[in-house]
């Protein structure tokens, strides 16, 4: 009975140990800043912002592969719940893999092919 136990937490040492290795290879993998933003923007269309154009896109949206200026990061944030990142930060390979194999143009031709006129600018004021 003893041994069972014994080799229950031995069992769960392993685990402990082995996440924690993944942990430590995935932190060890992960880029700079200044090599998220290279990476990101060899894509003309990722440099402006998915939204609305601007020039100032230094914010992406992970989970839709687009870049966002500030202002347009704040409505992704809000109103759809968007993972938003700054491109200041560290990223993992595969989340610039997905930006860079998404981007802003193939993701605006899924998310805007039936867009209405009419949308308000989040960058307009009144």
């Amino acid at each position: 009975y003893n041994s069972q136990w014994v080799d229950a937490i031995q069992d769960m040492r392993n685990e402990i140990n082995a996440i924690q290795s993944k942990a430590r290879k995935a932190s060890q993998s992960h880029s700079t800043a200044k090599f998220v933003l290279e990476q990101i923007s060899m894509s003309p269309e990722n440099k402006m912002c998915a939204d609305c154009h601007r020039n100032d896109a230094v914010w992406v949206a992970l989970d839709k592969g687009i870049t966002l200026c500030p202002a347009c990061t704040q409505a992704h944030q809000y109103v759809d719940c968007s993972r938003i990142r700054s491109t200041a930060d560290a990223f993992h390979p595969h989340f610039i893999q997905i930006v860079k194999a998404i981007g802003n143009e193939f993701c605006s031709s899924i998310y805007e092919h039936s867009r209405l006129s009419g949308r308000p600018d989040p960058n307009q004021t009144d």
